[in-house]
Protein backbone atom coordinates (compact mmCIF):
# COMPACT_ATOMS: atom_id res chain seq x y z
CA UNK A 1 0.00 0.00 0.00
CA UNK A 2 2.90 2.41 0.79
CA UNK A 3 4.02 2.15 -2.59
CA UNK A 4 0.80 3.46 -4.19
CA UNK A 5 1.17 6.55 -2.79
CA UNK A 6 3.20 9.74 -1.38
CA UNK A 7 2.94 9.74 2.11
CA UNK A 8 5.17 13.15 2.62
CA UNK A 9 7.01 11.93 5.78
CA UNK A 10 3.67 11.30 7.33
CA UNK A 11 3.22 8.53 10.28
CA UNK A 12 0.15 6.29 9.29
CA UNK A 13 -1.27 3.28 10.77
CA UNK A 14 -2.60 0.90 8.63
CA UNK A 15 -5.19 -1.96 9.85
CA UNK A 16 -7.37 -4.73 8.64
CA UNK A 17 -9.50 -3.68 11.83
CA UNK A 18 -12.31 -1.40 11.60
CA UNK A 19 -11.42 1.81 13.70
CA UNK A 20 -14.12 3.98 14.61
CA UNK A 21 -13.93 7.45 13.19
CA UNK A 22 -14.08 9.92 16.83
CA UNK A 23 -10.83 7.13 18.00
CA UNK A 24 -9.03 8.33 14.49
CA UNK A 25 -9.79 11.69 14.99
CA UNK A 26 -8.63 11.57 18.50
CA UNK A 27 -5.07 9.97 17.76
CA UNK A 28 -4.67 12.44 14.55
CA UNK A 29 -5.02 15.65 16.96
CA UNK A 30 -2.93 13.92 20.06
CA UNK A 31 -0.50 12.21 18.25
CA UNK A 32 -0.24 13.34 14.54
CA UNK A 33 -1.14 9.89 13.28
CA UNK A 34 -3.41 8.64 10.67
CA UNK A 35 -5.14 5.81 10.73
CA UNK A 36 -6.27 3.93 7.61
CA UNK A 37 -8.79 1.12 8.21
CA UNK A 38 -10.21 -1.82 6.54
CA UNK A 39 -12.92 0.73 5.40
CA UNK A 40 -9.80 2.66 3.61
CA UNK A 41 -8.28 -0.81 1.94
CA UNK A 42 -11.39 -1.42 1.01
CA UNK A 43 -11.49 2.01 -1.08
CA UNK A 44 -8.42 1.57 -2.02
CA UNK A 45 -8.84 -1.63 -3.95
CA UNK A 46 -11.94 -0.54 -5.24
CA UNK A 47 -11.41 -0.92 -9.11
CA UNK A 48 -8.78 -3.56 -8.37
CA UNK A 49 -10.35 -7.11 -8.74
CA UNK A 50 -6.80 -8.79 -8.03
CA UNK A 51 -6.02 -6.81 -5.21
CA UNK A 52 -9.56 -7.33 -3.59
CA UNK A 53 -9.55 -10.85 -4.05
CA UNK A 54 -6.03 -10.90 -2.42
CA UNK A 55 -6.93 -8.66 0.06
CA UNK A 56 -10.41 -10.88 1.59
CA UNK A 57 -8.45 -14.05 1.23
CA UNK A 58 -5.76 -12.30 3.88
CA UNK A 59 -8.47 -11.16 6.08
CA UNK A 60 -10.84 -14.03 6.11
CA UNK A 61 -7.70 -16.47 6.52
CA UNK A 62 -6.21 -14.38 9.35
CA UNK A 63 -8.30 -11.83 11.27
CA UNK A 64 -10.15 -12.88 13.95
CA UNK A 65 -13.86 -11.45 13.73
CA UNK A 66 -13.20 -9.98 9.95
CA UNK A 67 -15.62 -7.67 8.60
CA UNK A 68 -16.70 -6.31 5.49
CA UNK A 69 -17.27 -2.91 5.96
CA UNK A 70 -20.54 -1.42 5.11
CA UNK A 71 -20.16 2.15 5.84
CA UNK A 72 -18.19 4.54 4.30
CA UNK A 73 -14.75 5.79 5.27
CA UNK A 74 -14.98 9.57 6.25
CA UNK A 75 -11.48 10.56 5.86
CA UNK A 76 -9.68 12.27 3.16
CA UNK A 77 -5.89 13.50 4.08
CA UNK A 78 -4.43 15.81 2.10
CA UNK A 79 -1.37 14.11 2.35
CA UNK A 80 -2.30 10.57 0.54
CA UNK A 81 -1.63 11.53 -2.63
CA UNK A 82 -1.40 9.16 -5.63
CA UNK A 83 2.41 8.35 -7.10
CA UNK A 84 2.45 8.13 -11.22
CA UNK A 85 1.72 4.14 -11.02
CA UNK A 86 -1.80 4.13 -9.93
CA UNK A 87 -4.52 6.11 -9.90
CA UNK A 88 -5.96 6.75 -6.55
CA UNK A 89 -9.41 5.21 -5.49
CA UNK A 90 -10.14 7.59 -2.99
CA UNK A 91 -13.39 8.48 -3.95
CA UNK A 92 -16.19 6.41 -2.61
CA UNK A 93 -15.57 6.99 0.91
CA UNK A 94 -16.18 10.75 0.83
CA UNK A 95 -19.85 11.13 1.08
CA UNK A 96 -22.50 9.30 3.11
CA UNK A 97 -24.04 6.58 1.64
CA UNK A 98 -27.52 7.46 -0.12
CA UNK A 99 -29.61 4.84 1.19
CA UNK A 100 -29.49 2.62 4.17
CA UNK A 101 -30.25 -1.13 4.76
CA UNK A 102 -33.24 -0.06 6.50
CA UNK A 103 -34.34 1.38 3.00
CA UNK A 104 -33.48 -1.39 0.85
CA UNK A 105 -36.82 -3.39 1.07
CA UNK A 106 -39.08 -0.55 0.48
CA UNK A 107 -36.96 0.34 -2.59
CA UNK A 108 -37.09 -3.24 -3.71
CA UNK A 109 -40.72 -4.08 -3.97
CA UNK A 110 -40.70 -0.36 -5.64
CA UNK A 111 -39.21 -1.89 -8.85
CA UNK A 112 -41.77 -3.14 -11.38
CA UNK A 113 -41.78 -6.70 -12.61
CA UNK A 114 -40.69 -7.20 -16.06
CA UNK A 115 -37.45 -7.34 -18.34
CA UNK A 116 -36.92 -3.92 -18.58
CA UNK A 117 -36.30 -3.04 -14.39
CA UNK A 118 -34.24 -6.18 -14.53
CA UNK A 119 -30.90 -4.24 -13.91
CA UNK A 120 -32.24 -2.13 -11.39
CA UNK A 121 -34.00 -5.59 -9.46
CA UNK A 122 -30.34 -7.74 -9.59
CA UNK A 123 -29.00 -4.51 -8.31
CA UNK A 124 -31.41 -3.87 -5.37
CA UNK A 125 -30.86 -7.83 -4.52
CA UNK A 126 -27.20 -7.75 -4.73
CA UNK A 127 -26.95 -4.60 -1.90
CA UNK A 128 -29.27 -7.29 0.28
CA UNK A 129 -27.53 -9.94 0.17
CA UNK A 130 -23.84 -8.35 0.95
CA UNK A 131 -25.02 -7.26 3.53
CA UNK A 132 -26.48 -10.31 4.83
CA UNK A 133 -23.40 -12.12 4.21
CA UNK A 134 -21.06 -9.61 4.05
CA UNK A 135 -18.78 -12.12 6.65
CA UNK A 136 -20.02 -15.37 4.88
CA UNK A 137 -19.08 -14.65 1.15
CA UNK A 138 -16.03 -12.71 -0.48
CA UNK A 139 -14.77 -12.37 -4.17
CA UNK A 140 -17.95 -11.19 -5.20
CA UNK A 141 -18.24 -10.93 -9.35
CA UNK A 142 -21.50 -9.79 -10.59
CA UNK A 143 -22.02 -10.72 -14.34
CA UNK A 144 -19.37 -13.65 -14.19
CA UNK A 145 -18.25 -15.14 -17.59
CA UNK A 146 -17.37 -18.72 -17.92
CA UNK A 147 -14.53 -19.24 -19.73
CA UNK A 148 -16.29 -20.00 -23.24
CA UNK A 149 -18.03 -16.76 -22.83
CA UNK A 150 -21.40 -18.78 -23.65
CA UNK A 151 -22.79 -18.84 -19.91
CA UNK A 152 -23.09 -15.55 -17.57
CA UNK A 153 -24.51 -16.02 -13.94
CA UNK A 154 -26.31 -12.70 -12.27
CA UNK A 155 -23.77 -13.31 -9.40
CA UNK A 156 -21.30 -15.59 -8.05
CA UNK A 157 -19.19 -15.52 -4.20
CA UNK A 158 -16.76 -17.78 -3.04
CA UNK A 159 -17.60 -19.07 1.00
CA UNK A 160 -15.68 -18.65 4.03
CA UNK A 161 -14.52 -20.96 5.74
CA UNK A 162 -16.03 -18.55 9.27
CA UNK A 163 -19.87 -19.17 7.61
CA UNK A 164 -20.95 -22.03 9.61
CA UNK A 165 -24.27 -21.75 7.73
CA UNK A 166 -22.71 -22.16 4.16
CA UNK A 167 -19.75 -24.21 5.13
CA UNK A 168 -22.37 -26.86 5.88
CA UNK A 169 -23.63 -26.30 2.43
CA UNK A 170 -20.20 -26.75 1.02
CA UNK A 171 -19.20 -29.74 2.61
CA UNK A 172 -22.37 -31.70 2.03
CA UNK A 173 -22.76 -30.53 -1.26
CA UNK A 174 -19.33 -30.03 -2.29
CA UNK A 175 -19.08 -26.45 -3.41
CA UNK A 176 -16.79 -23.80 -2.83
CA UNK A 177 -18.76 -21.05 -4.40
CA UNK A 178 -22.46 -20.00 -4.80
CA UNK A 179 -24.03 -18.78 -7.83
CA UNK A 180 -27.27 -16.41 -7.38
CA UNK A 181 -29.98 -15.54 -10.16
CA UNK A 182 -32.12 -12.94 -9.68
CA UNK A 183 -35.35 -13.18 -11.60
CA UNK A 184 -37.71 -9.90 -11.88
CA UNK A 185 -41.03 -11.96 -12.84
CA UNK A 186 -44.18 -11.24 -13.08
CA UNK A 187 -45.15 -14.68 -12.97
CA UNK A 188 -43.68 -17.72 -10.84
CA UNK A 189 -40.56 -19.08 -11.85
CA UNK A 190 -41.11 -22.23 -14.82
CA UNK A 191 -39.12 -25.24 -14.44
CA UNK A 192 -37.38 -23.64 -17.46
CA UNK A 193 -35.09 -21.73 -15.15
CA UNK A 194 -33.89 -24.84 -13.52
CA UNK A 195 -32.66 -26.12 -16.39
CA UNK A 196 -31.04 -23.08 -17.57
CA UNK A 197 -29.81 -22.51 -13.92
CA UNK A 198 -28.41 -26.00 -13.78
CA UNK A 199 -25.82 -25.14 -16.99
CA UNK A 200 -23.90 -22.94 -14.99
CA UNK A 201 -23.72 -25.33 -12.18
CA UNK A 202 -20.19 -27.58 -12.55
CA UNK A 203 -19.11 -30.08 -9.82
CA UNK A 204 -15.45 -30.61 -10.93
CA UNK A 205 -15.19 -26.56 -10.51
CA UNK A 206 -16.71 -26.74 -6.81
CA UNK A 207 -19.82 -24.75 -8.50
CA UNK A 208 -22.83 -26.72 -6.80
CA UNK A 209 -24.76 -24.54 -6.01
CA UNK A 210 -26.95 -22.10 -6.76
CA UNK A 211 -30.01 -19.44 -5.24
CA UNK A 212 -32.73 -18.14 -7.76
CA UNK A 213 -34.30 -14.82 -6.38
CA UNK A 214 -37.59 -13.85 -7.51
CA UNK A 215 -40.71 -11.66 -6.44
CA UNK A 216 -43.28 -15.04 -5.94
CA UNK A 217 -41.12 -17.61 -6.26
CA UNK A 218 -41.36 -21.04 -7.89
CA UNK A 219 -43.70 -23.04 -9.34
CA UNK A 220 -44.68 -26.58 -8.24
CA UNK A 221 -43.14 -28.31 -11.03
CA UNK A 222 -40.18 -26.17 -11.09
CA UNK A 223 -39.43 -27.40 -7.66
CA UNK A 224 -39.93 -30.89 -8.64
CA UNK A 225 -37.59 -29.75 -11.49
CA UNK A 226 -35.00 -28.89 -9.08
CA UNK A 227 -35.23 -31.89 -7.11
CA UNK A 228 -34.60 -34.24 -9.92
CA UNK A 229 -31.32 -31.85 -10.31
CA UNK A 230 -30.65 -32.70 -7.02
CA UNK A 231 -31.30 -36.52 -7.21
CA UNK A 232 -29.72 -37.36 -10.92
CA UNK A 233 -26.85 -34.52 -10.41
CA UNK A 234 -26.39 -33.67 -7.05
CA UNK A 235 -26.45 -30.16 -7.72
CA UNK A 236 -28.40 -28.05 -5.20
CA UNK A 237 -31.24 -25.38 -6.47
CA UNK A 238 -32.72 -23.46 -3.56
CA UNK A 239 -35.25 -20.49 -4.00
CA UNK A 240 -35.95 -17.05 -2.17
CA UNK A 241 -38.31 -14.32 -2.37
CA UNK A 242 -38.07 -11.08 -1.97
CA UNK A 243 -40.12 -11.20 1.00
CA UNK A 244 -37.62 -13.95 2.33
CA UNK A 245 -34.96 -11.23 1.65
CA UNK A 246 -36.76 -8.92 3.41
CA UNK A 247 -37.64 -10.94 6.72
CA UNK A 248 -33.69 -12.11 7.03
CA UNK A 249 -32.67 -8.07 6.17
CA UNK A 250 -35.53 -7.44 9.08
CA UNK A 251 -33.77 -9.78 11.59
CA UNK A 252 -30.19 -8.59 11.04
CA UNK A 253 -31.03 -4.73 11.13
CA UNK A 254 -32.50 -6.15 15.04
CA UNK A 255 -29.15 -8.08 15.68
CA UNK A 256 -31.21 -11.35 15.93
CA UNK A 257 -30.57 -14.71 13.91
CA UNK A 258 -31.61 -14.89 10.33
CA UNK A 259 -29.96 -17.89 9.08
CA UNK A 260 -32.64 -20.18 10.82
CA UNK A 261 -34.62 -18.91 7.68
CA UNK A 262 -32.47 -20.23 5.11
CA UNK A 263 -31.86 -23.45 7.28
CA UNK A 264 -35.86 -23.83 7.17
CA UNK A 265 -35.77 -23.55 3.32
CA UNK A 266 -33.37 -26.20 2.94
CA UNK A 267 -34.74 -28.15 5.33
CA UNK A 268 -38.39 -27.90 3.31
CA UNK A 269 -37.00 -28.78 0.05
CA UNK A 270 -34.96 -31.98 0.83
CA UNK A 271 -37.56 -33.21 3.13
CA UNK A 272 -39.94 -33.13 0.22
CA UNK A 273 -38.18 -34.54 -2.42
CA UNK A 274 -40.01 -37.32 -4.45
CA UNK A 275 -37.75 -39.86 -5.86
CA UNK A 276 -40.29 -39.90 -9.03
Amino acid sequence: LIDFFNLDNALYIITSSYVDDKIIENILKKYKIRILDIRSLYDFTSNRKILRSKLEDFIFENVYNAIIPSEPYSFEYGELKPTEKIVSQIQAFNQAPSEKPEDYCKNLKNIPSGKEHSKEYEEKCFKILHFLFNNDLVNWQIQNKTNSGLDIFDLIARITEKSIFFSKLKDEFSSKYIVFEFKNYSVKIPPSTVYTTERYLFKSALRNIAIIISKLGPEQNTMKAAGGSLIENGKLILFLTDKDLCEMLSLKIKGEDFYFKLEQIVDDFLMKIDRN
